[in-house]
């Protein structure tokens, strides 16, 4: 308590105790006209202090501005995920980098499509959805300044990740014969083979747009027909138990994935 305090700044100072933990701290002017408040909360370690400043006008108790001598949030960097497209067969790790350079970081939240994730942890996209999902990280310092960063990915499928993705089924046992593995990548790489042939033939008609639309259109159209045969083959497999419900909806994605994409 400061009676007839001069008006200016007032610093006030705050040490943790032995535990530390989390405070809250109030600060009020009286005079004539009322009473001025405002109140501050963050979390200190034990023998941390940490410095508020207080611009205080006893003629005229507006609200309070007390504000940290650390204003600024922390430095989030995010290494991993990138902001790109990441196969359906790939994994890799959570890379998150938090920095303070005041009062140090005292709580951190790193979300995966709205589930809770942890720095460094591996993320095995075989087991996420084809299309687009987030990262989102949020990081706080002592005295409550917060910082977020976000970072968005897709997850696509290859045919080279498809026959992947079929390697991992089987190896799991959601395949359960070797020969209905073995027919599955024989499609798969038919239509590698076909897809490759027409890239060699539209290199070489390079200077034909119109010869080269009608391939295109061709090309389309011979998708979709494969497309078609390979998931009834997939289904009629499904549907005898020789492919299990996970690896039929996979494999189903990541076909369905190339044909509209």
């Amino acid at each position: 308590f400061i009676g007839n305090p001069l008006p200016g700044e007032y610093r006030v100072e705050l040490t943790g105790n032995s535990s530390g933990g989390e405070y809250h701290m109030a600060v009020n002017s009286f005079s004539a006209e009322g009473v001025a408040e405002s109140v501050v909360a963050g979390n200190i370690r034990p023998e941390q202090v940490i410095s508020y400043d207080v611009e205080i006008n006893p003629s005229a108790p507006e609200p309070l501005e007390v504000l940290p001598e650390d204003m600024e949030p922390p430095v989030i960097s995010v290494s991993s995920p990138e902001a790109k497209d990441y196969l359906h067969s790939e994994t890799f790790n959570i890379g998150v980098s938090i920095i303070d350079s005041g009062t140090g970081v005292i709580a951190q939240k790193l979300v995966l499509d709205g589930i809770p994730a942890e720095n460094g942890q591996a993320v095995d996209l075989f087991f996420q959805d084809l299309g687009n999902h987030f990262l989102s990280v949020t990081a706080t310092d002592s005295v409550s300044n917060v910082a977020a960063e976000a970072v968005s990915f897709r997850v696509i499928a290859t045919v080279d990740s498809t026959i992947s993705d079929v390697e991992r089924a089987f190896s799991l046992g959601w395949i359960t014969e070797a020969k209905v593995k073995k027919k599955i990548l024989q499609r798969l790489a038919a239509i590698t083979r076909i897809g490759k042939r027409i890239e060699i033939l539209e290199e070489k008609l390079v200077g034909k747009p119109k010869v080269i639309k009608r391939i295109e259109k061709l090309e389309e159209r011979l998708d979709r027909v494969l497309g078609k045969k390979f998931l009834d083959m997939l289904e009629l497999e499904h549907t005898k138990g020789n492919v299990n419900d996970s690896a039929y909806q996979i494999i189903k994605a990541d076909i369905e994935w190339m044909l509209d994409n």
